[in-house]
């Protein structure tokens, strides 16, 4: 519905059309409801709704920008502290999805003071992180 009130096709058309579709075909009455719902919004409630959308997408546009930062920072880390052999960590580095456990990886780096300690802090957070993802699908 949103998607032909974008595309200025005006209200009554938009609900013609609908009835029209009612006529043809039956939807589930959860359906059915929804979309009475929908088509009675008022356009003050659809620009909230769009708006509402917007903000998630901003949102999740943001967290994935803040993990490209800071694995970008934790490369940085690595090649200055520990050269070619640090380097080699980025890959793992690339597996780990939650921004929190990639800024303690970045603040543990700052501390550690071999590649093995290094290896051992993010090898920690990916197998922490393989872990809180099983959880998320049982």
């Amino acid at each position: 519905m949103l998607e032909l009130y974008r595309r200025g096709l005006s209200r009554e058309t938009i609900v013609a059309l609908y009835k029209f579709i009612g006529v043809i075909m039956a939807l589930q009455p959860a359906k059915d409801e929804e979309l009475h719902e929908e088509i009675n919004q008022t356009p003050e409630e659809k620009q909230m709704s769009i708006l509402a959308i917007a903000e998630r997408k901003g949102r999740e546009d943001g967290r994935e920008e803040g993990q490209r930062l800071v694995r970008e920072m934790i490369s940085d880390i690595l090649e200055i502290k520990f050269g070619v052999a640090g380097l080699r960590l980025i890959d793992h580095v690339e597996q780990i999805a939650g921004l929190e456990a990639l800024r303690e990886i970045r603040l543990g780096l700052k501390r550690a003071q071999s590649v093995a300690e290094a290896e051992t802090l993010i090898h920690a957070h990916a197998h922490e992180n393989g872990k809180n993802k099983q959880e998320e699908v049982s």
